[in-house]
């Protein structure tokens, strides 16, 4: 039973492993529980306008970082990730507005952040420093992945555009791919979730179907 605050929890996520849980607060706060064994194991304080949903406050890097995004309107938007188990706080502030979407390598090393320009941000975790910038769509990107071993990194568009970059140098990402996910009908226009599924390098997109 988690139980340990007054403020209403208005976001979960489980981890990968499925051992720790993350609770939001309607406060801005936030609690990552050990589920093994009932414990708290860290609180993170208050975040002004954090934006509530299932993506914006969630694990990323196998579970070694915990992220949290603020809301659209809220100046400056932001990006906050706090390492796991005992990291300090790193903070990504988006220079053009209010971040979109965003997603973290699986080593932990690189983030990515859209915003509603359609604009796409690459930031080095380690130093908080923004190294590479792809302006590729008109809208936004509604969804970003990185391939399971971090070479690529792929952008969901808003008019249904998967658009796929080689990392190599990650100063300097290269487009190699692009295609459009709805093809044949069915997909939906906007890309709203990709995800690599299995060993094979499997990719799922999901369209906005409403």
């Amino acid at each position: 039973v988690v139980s340990e605050s007054g403020d209403a929890p208005e976001n979960l996520a489980l981890a990968e492993s499925g051992e720790l849980l993350s609770v939001q607060r309607a406060n801005g706060t936030a609690e990552i529980w050990d589920l093994r064994t009932g414990a708290l194991l860290r609180r993170l304080p208050r975040l002004a306008g954090v934006q509530m949903g299932p993506s914006n406050c969630g694990f990323s890097a196998h579970d070694h970082i915990l992220g949290r995004v603020t809301a659209q309107g809220v100046l400056p938007s932001l990006v906050e990730l706090w390492p796991l188990p005992e990291g300090s706080r790193r903070v990504f502030a988006h220079p053009k507005g209010a971040v979109r979407f965003w997603a973290v390598s699986n080593n932990g090393r690189l983030l990515a952040t859209s915003s509603w320009d359609g604009s796409l941000r690459l930031w080095d975790v380690a130093s908080e420093q923004q190294i590479a910038i792809m302006r590729e769509q008109l809208k936004t990107y509604l969804s970003l992945t990185f391939s399971p071993d971090d070479s690529k990194l792929l952008g969901g568009g808003y008019d249904g555009t998967i658009t796929v970059w080689d990392l190599s140098t990650p100063q300097a990402p290269r487009r190699v791919a692009r295609w459009k996910a709805h093809a044949g009908g069915g997909h939906g226009e906007g890309c709203v979730w990709l995800r690599f599924v299995g060993g094979d390098g499997t990719l799922f997109s999901l369209g906005d179907c409403s």
